[in-house]
């Protein structure tokens, strides 16, 4: 049984909690492959080494003094390396990186981004004991973006001769060799892909916090750890927020039907959330409730939409001519349409409103700025009787009112739109009277199944 694990930042950002993972490591044989990040924050204040590589680009861009900030990476490794006493001289590593960034060429922006991730698998792979297996040699990507079928072909034939690989997260290749960094989540991506690459029975991605929670613990602290989810659950809770995992992360891993745990690799008796197409849910249950702020709704109402034939066609270019990404179409009544669209095109959201006014004359067109989006994810909500009115009578009862509610045919995701600065006590009462009464009962009925 082959285990792929992947540690993010703040697990690998201190020579203690290093020698912590290799001792989880050893302790199952099956865990042959590790997909590791660049270090990250040791304490509240402190400063991701990405970060710092990112300042070191736009500090060499302005013609400011960049070798400070260099200065700095090369000692947080270097005092890694000495507390963990093992024999690795990274000096010429240290050397190639700062002749790139002294380039200045922009080419090489994500040759320098991704070397943080590079160094910290070369420590990785010594203190394990394991050999170090370059990125760029196994992903690949090319003028359209990952090139999934290619690389997944190399990491099949490049691994299947090495028992024991550490492989640095975040980053792959052109087909040229010029390294190229992944947008966001890259060293969950990166982990996916192996797992699936070496058809993995388990992708085990290992963070500082105790699996997955219901809900955002920042808004509700007590929020309890999801001990089961499929991958459409995970993906979509991904997606609205749930920053413990990446969204494009589950893709791999769900095509493969690898399960996925989640866990704290330094707490063994903190709760994991699996993730598995096999889960069983009770009727009504739901995962959990996630959101995201910003969004702006851009509604048109025509009469004549109804019988016009090319109508939604015709507004769909408009938005496509402006590339603008659709986040969410709302249903809306008999002569409307509405768009729920991200806010990083906020500053589209006029000349839109204008195209549109401009094809449709007689036209009401109507801008809602600041609104959240929740996603109350669950399949065991198919079906279920009455979910809706629990959770809009949830949300009435604290005074909030809810500018979209659509449950969907799928029955699986209900999103509720709410203004920006009532979201967070929404969340609030969706998890108190809908989310925790039910989980707290279903958990009672699983261990009653196990018991009898």
């Amino acid at each position: 049984m082959t285990i792929v694990c992947k540690f993010g930042g703040t697990s690998v950002a201190t020579a203690a909690k290093i020698l912590k993972i290799r001792d989880f490591v050893a302790s199952n044989p099956d865990r042959r492959y590790v997909v590791v990040s660049a270090p990250g924050k040791r304490f509240p204040g402190d400063e991701k080494i990405t970060d710092m590589l990112r300042r070191c680009i736009r500090a060499r861009s302005a013609g400011a003094d960049w070798l400070v900030i260099f200065g700095r990476i090369i000692k947080r490794y270097d005092e890694i390396i000495s507390k963990l006493d093992i024999n690795l001289d990274l000096s010429a590593e240290y050397e190639k990186i700062a002749g790139v960034i002294e380039t200045g060429e922009p080419t090489q922006h994500d040759y320098i981004e991704s070397r943080g991730e590079y160094l910290m698998g070369l420590v990785m792979a010594r203190v394990l004991g394991y050999e170090f297996v370059d990125a760029a040699e196994l992903i690949k990507f090319d003028r359209y973006g990952y090139n999934e079928d290619f690389t997944q072909d190399l990491v099949a034939s490049q691994l299947i001769g090495v028992p024991q690989a550490v492989v640095p997260g975040y980053y792959g290749a052109m087909l040229d060799g010029r390294i190229k960094i992944f947008d966001r989540g890259g060293s969950d991506i990166t982990g996916a892909i192996i797992a699936r690459g070496v058809s993995a029975k388990l992708y085990e991605n290992c963070t500082d916090v105790a699996g997955v929670l219901a809900c955002d613990p920042r808004i509700v602290p007590e929020a309890h750890t999801v001990l089961e989810m499929t991958h459409k659950e995970a993906r979509q809770f991904a997606y609205m927020g749930a920053t413990v995992l990446h969204p494009d992360a589950l893709l791999p891993v769900w095509r493969a039907n690898i399960p996925t745990r989640v866990l704290n690799p330094f707490d063994s008796d903190a709760k994991s959330t699996l993730i598995s197409d096999s889960v069983h849910h009770d009727e009504g249950s739901i995962v959990g409730v996630a959101g995201r702020k910003g969004f702006f709704c851009i509604s048109i109402t025509e009469s004549s939409m109804n019988p016009d034939i090319g109508f939604a066609q015709s507004i769909l270019q408009i938005i496509a001519d402006k590339k603008v990404a659709i986040e969410h179409m709302p249903p809306g009544d008999l002569d409307s349409l509405s768009f729920i669209i991200d806010g990083r095109y906020r500053e589209l959201a006029r000349p839109l409103a204008a195209a549109m006014q401009k094809k449709y004359r007689d036209a009401e067109i109507e801008i809602k700025y600041d609104i959240a989006l929740l996603a109350i994810v669950g399949e065991g909500m198919a079906g279920a009787i009455g979910t809706m009115a629990r959770l809009t009578k949830s949300v009435a009862a604290k005074g909030i009112n809810l500018e979209i509610a659509n449950q969907g045919a799928i029955q699986r995701v209900i999103l509720l739109g709410v203004k920006d600065e009532d979201a967070d006590n929404a969340i609030r009462a969706i998890y108190h009277d809908c989310i925790a009464p039910v989980a707290e009962s279903s958990f009672a009925r699983r261990i009653a199944r196990v018991s009898g």
